[in-house]
């Protein structure tokens, strides 16, 4: 196989691993809006039964998941970047 192939071929491979990446990020960026919307509704109701340890736990668990879900993007937006300037070499 000559070496323009590989070469054709590496590059294809690196721009499909970009296309992934893209709907990955999509994927959580949406997923993160969802949750904060729920942190949001949540904090609501808390304001307004200040002793629910039950809503205060569910909060919590909210931000932890927020927090993982922005270094998840974090990390797939390097990444992605990584990939992409690959690409334009």
């Amino acid at each position: 196989m000559p070496i323009k192939e590989i070469k054709r071929r590496a590059l294809q491979r690196q721009e499909e691993e970009i296309g992934r990446v893209e709907k990955e990020l999509e994927r959580l960026r949406k997923r993160h809006e969802e949750l904060k919307q729920s942190l949001f509704d949540t904090s609501k109701r808390l304001q307004g039964s200040p002793d629910s340890s039950l809503l205060v736990e569910e909060t919590e668990e909210l931000k932890r998941e927020i927090a993982a879900i922005v270094v998840e993007i974090r990390e797939n937006d390097i990444r992605l970047s990584r990939l992409k300037k690959k690409v334009k070499k």
